[in-house]
């Protein structure tokens, strides 16, 4: 029998949040342990807690640590590595996705039998949709302190180290949103009625999965898109030529050791990739979720609830009287899932006792929170706090968004915030690839400003020394 207490009270984590079900949350993240079947090494254990459609994710640091390491002899072994395994894993989730493409009908046409053999196909794509790829958060966020440490010892100043971070980790190419946004800037420019209208067709099908996220599929409509066309921002925005010499620039005049600088492009070659890694699990998604909700739909589930089955459970031919079980895991709970596969839900009291010894390294209170600079710029404005996609539909115009991390869905909001700040994420992550294509102010790796912060606080976010000062707070509330 596993002693969940012993195995918390051992372990320290890192932890990652985002809206999501249990079902979607656990396909996903379940790739850390078959990607040793393919890798010869992966993860142990990943412990989630669920909270009314919002989820955190505590990878285990020590798991991190030890990747890292695994990763980086892999890269001294072979200079190509993380080609050859982004190749393998696109052609991975390739595959499985012509296998589901064979047999796609409408939901409704599939008998039982056929639902479930669908659903397992779907399960396989969310998973291999994050796949081999799950190796890029252990190198990712080992090495962020790292990079800063040493480029510290050649540039003194904190205002220009941030600087030079922000630009020689940001990456030429642009993110799946940032492609989105240009494809939409070009609609807005076409007079013709009919031809503007038959482009944003084109590109509601091109970008019907923008929408989905880990609570299940929403698919972006024309409406949505004529509604995002009035309210664009046309703001020019750097160019590619711009940031290749400011890279220069920086490495001519700190004379930056080549350890630094390719270190710097690895980091740029896994923010690429982890933004293609997204697109592949939102569409993932959409397959999973579609059946999903007919398997609601044929047991009578609610379609809110069905989501909190494990994929086991779903296998298993799931019935009307589990629903009891789902409300509660919805309500609260607490999931242990390890390297063998297994997975342990505690729900109510004991799910709350339990996260309890889920130990991260948060900082205590403090009127300065610090944390790293992942887009340069200052601004002061009022905090709102996003935790889920209710958060994200009531966010202001002109607020900081503060969460513990942001996720495609967190895109509404980061278009109307003043800046944003995380808890968590790295040089890679998604806040910091969107904030800086937006040209906004943003820290991330704060690791507690989503706690210490609360709504309608007056706050002075000064991105570029990697702090978020609390300067008034709201006393109504």
């Amino acid at each position: 029998m596993i002693n969940i207490k012993k195995l918390l009270k051992e372990d320290v984590f890192y932890r990652q949040q985002a809206p999501g079900v249990l079902c979607l949350i656990d396909i996903a993240g379940s790739s850390g342990f078959y990607m040793k079947k393919t890798m010869n090494f992966g993860y142990t254990q990943i412990i989630y807690k669920g909270e009314k459609d919002a989820f955190e994710m505590n990878y285990s640091r020590a798991d991190l640590h030890r990747l890292k390491e695994i990763i980086k002899n892999k890269l001294e072994e072979d200079k190509k590595y993380f080609e050859k395994i982004r190749a393998f894993h696109k052609k991975s989730f390739k595959r499985i996705q012509n296998k589901l493409n064979d047999k796609k009908k409408e939901p409704a046409q599939y008998n039982k039998k056929e639902l479930i053999e669908v659903f397992k196909l779907g399960r396989d794509l969310l998973r291999e949709a994050v796949g081999e790829a799950h190796i890029i958060e252990p190198f990712s966020i080992m090495h962020d302190h790292e990079l800063r440490d040493e480029l510290a010892k050649n540039i003194k100043d904190v205002k220009e180290l941030n600087k030079a971070i922000n630009i020689l980790t940001t990456p030429k190419e642009k993110s799946f949103s940032g492609k989105q946004q240009e494809d939409l800037i070009r609609i807005s420019r076409i007079k013709n009625l009919e031809k503007r209208n038959k482009e944003i067709k084109k590109h509601t099908q091109k970008y019907r999965w923008i929408k989905n996220n880990y609570t299940g599929s929403y698919l972006l409509t024309i409406k949505e898109v004529e509604e995002e066309l009035e309210s664009l921002n046309k703001k020019k925005k750097r160019t590619e030529e711009d940031i290749e010499k400011k890279k220069q620039t920086i490495i001519k005049k700190y004379n930056l050791p080549r350890k630094i600088v390719t270190l710097c492009k690895q980091l740029v070659y896994l923010t690429n990739w982890q933004d293609e890694r997204k697109e592949m699990i939102l569409k993932g998604i959409e397959e999973t979720d579609i059946i999903l909700k007919e398997i609601a739909k044929r047991t009578g589930i609610k379609p809110e609830n069905i989501g909190w089955a494990s994929h086991k459970e779903i296998e298993a031919d799931i019935t009307k009287q589990q629903e009891p079980t789902l409300e509660k895991r919805r309500k609260y709970s607490l999931i242990y899932t390890n390297k063998d596969f297994e997975i342990i839900i505690f729900t109510s009291k004991e799910a709350r006792e339990l996260y309890k010894l889920v130990k991260t390294k948060d900082e205590k209170y403090s009127t300065t929170i610090n944390g790293m600079c992942a887009s340069l710029g200052k601004v002061i404005a009022r905090v709102q706090i996003c935790k889920n996609l209710e958060d994200i539909k009531n966010f202001k115009e002109g607020n900081v968004l503060v969460t513990g991390m942001t996720r495609p869905e967190f895109l509404p909001a980061m278009k109307k915030a003043a800046a944003i700040v995380t808890d968590e994420g790295g040089i890679t992550c998604h806040a910091t690839i969107i904030s800086r294509e937006l040209g906004i102010p943003c820290v991330i790796g704060t690791k507690n400003a989503s706690k210490v912060l609360k709504n309608n606080d007056l706050v002075e976010v000064k991105a570029n020394h990697g702090q978020v000062i609390l300067k008034e707070r709201d006393c109504k509330k």
